[in-house]
């Protein structure tokens, strides 16, 4: 389980695929600049992020989460 404060983090690679479950707060996840794209996920909603995707994350203070990572082909 994994606590956040408030933050915003720029759009990165991602390394490797996870799956993110907001135990508690909000999360918000960013496209890269070709996509720009946005999604906020709640209490109680998973996000599956996939390797070689770009995503920024932004997160309220308090927020809980909590991360799964696997290989995927």
């Amino acid at each position: 389980v994994r606590h956040c404060a408030a933050a915003s983090i720029p759009a990165l690679p991602v390394r490797e695929s996870m799956l993110v479950h907001v135990l508690a707060g909000r999360l918000t996840l960013t496209g890269g600049a070709e996509d720009g794209a946005s999604a906020e996920f709640a209490a109680g909603e998973t996000a599956y992020l996939r390797r070689g995707g770009v995503v920024g994350w932004r997160t309220d203070a308090g927020t809980r989460l909590l991360q799964s990572r696997y290989a995927s082909p």
